[in-house]
């Protein structure tokens, strides 16, 4: 679960910043407008956000996929050594 919405916080901006940058080519805003998108936009390039554990390591889904890929091979090698 904290993996999950760590990752959907993490796309977020991104999204974001496609949105601003569809905002930007409308022709009908204005042009303070437009400077104060393009400020946002340039904020949210500048300010990257992300989740870690103690700065170890970043939590996002490939850490899920890690943990999980670790824990299946660990099991396997359980699983071949008590058959032999």
């Amino acid at each position: 679960m904290t993996l999950n919405t760590s990752q959907l916080t993490h796309n977020e901006p991104k999204e974001m910043l496609v949105t601003v940058h569809q905002l930007l080519l409308c022709p009908s805003i204005s042009s303070a407008c437009q400077a104060h998108l393009r400020l946002f936009a340039a904020q949210i390039v500048d300010n990257e956000f992300e989740f870690t554990a103690c700065g170890i390591f970043h939590l996002d889904l490939s850490t899920l996929h890690s943990i999980v890929a670790v824990a299946a091979t660990y099991n396997k090698i359980l699983y071949q050594l008590k058959i032999t």
